[in-house]
């Protein structure tokens, strides 16, 4: 009698254990987006020269153009923009400056840099976009970053922004020094990265941290955010002004196989876990 208690309460723990793992597990592969493709198609384009455009300061706003007569990406790849940060059909988005000091190249060849090993997506100078950054600009680009004034009197809501992002790129945020940006609550981006702490449990720490756009996050949901590395013939990549984009992962893709992999082993879990049940 008591080795059959024993035998069920190991059956139970086996279970128990089995599905705890096919739940991470399940949970791990929901996150992988699988960005390479895309990535690889973006830089692919127009004889691998990436996108290829005009960018220009519109209220100290960067617009990308795309320019015309050469091949942008398939049909959506603005899905992530509102009609606040887009133009119609795609004539341009809008974006902000991720390499301080550096000037911006009247014709770019835009590339998208993400690494496959690191899984970060970093400026021509090697700085790595965070979190932080990459939050902020999701939200600017669904037109609903609180704070930020996407109308004509927007100029002081760019400098807070610029300003943030800066700060998250020399790793000067929350160093406690003098004019340490964090502790200015004058900056609405500040105020808007301290609510969605308090929202989503996140610790600065994790704000500073390197972004993966591979990776799920719910203080961001189904986006990818890049950093988007722009050339100009004839110049050095870290002479030209880098910039960022952000695409909208689709809801209707069909998983990765292994994801539906994972599904399977998690129902035959579920099921042998409700056979033993019955016995």
């Amino acid at each position: 009698m008591k080795n059959t208690i024993l035998r069920k309460g190991c059956r139970h723990t086996v279970f128990t254990v089995t599905l705890l793992v096919l739940s991470y597990c399940s949970h791990s592969a929901f996150a992988d987006f699988g960005v390479d493709k895309f990535v690889s198609d973006f830089n692919g384009m127009n004889g691998g020269r990436g996108l290829v455009f005009t960018a220009e300061l519109n209220r100290l706003e960067i617009y990308v153009r795309p320019t015309q007569g050469t091949t942008v990406p398939a049909d959506g790849w603005l899905d992530a923009y509102d009609s606040k940060t887009s133009g119609a059909g795609g004539s341009y988005f809008k974006t902000f400056c991720v390499e301080p000091g550096v000037a911006m190249g009247p014709s770019n060849y835009g590339k998208l840099n993400y690494d496959s090993i690191t899984k970060t997506t970093s400026n021509s100078s090697g700085q790595a976009m965070t979190l932080g950054m990459a939050i902020i600009y999701a939200s600017f680009a669904e037109g609903k970053l609180k704070g930020y004034k996407y109308g004509n009197n927007r100029e002081h809501s760019v400098v807070d922004f610029t300003d943030v992002l800066h700060a998250f790129l020399d790793g000067s945020i929350g160093n406690g020094e003098k004019g340490d940006i964090w502790g200015n609550n004058g900056n609405a981006m500040v105020r808007f990265l301290r609510r969605t702490m308090n929202d989503y449990n996140l610790s600065l720490a994790q704000l500073k941290a390197a972004y993966n756009p591979n990776q799920y996050y719910n203080a961001i949901g189904d986006y990818s955010v890049f950093v988007m590395q722009n050339v100009e013939p004839g110049k050095d990549a870290k002479d030209i002004q880098d910039m960022i984009y952000v695409m909208k992962h689709r809801t209707s893709d069909v998983p990765e196989p292994a994801t539906l992999a994972l599904w399977g082993m998690l129902g035959l879990g579920i099921v042998g876990y409700g056979r033993f049940r019955r016995r």
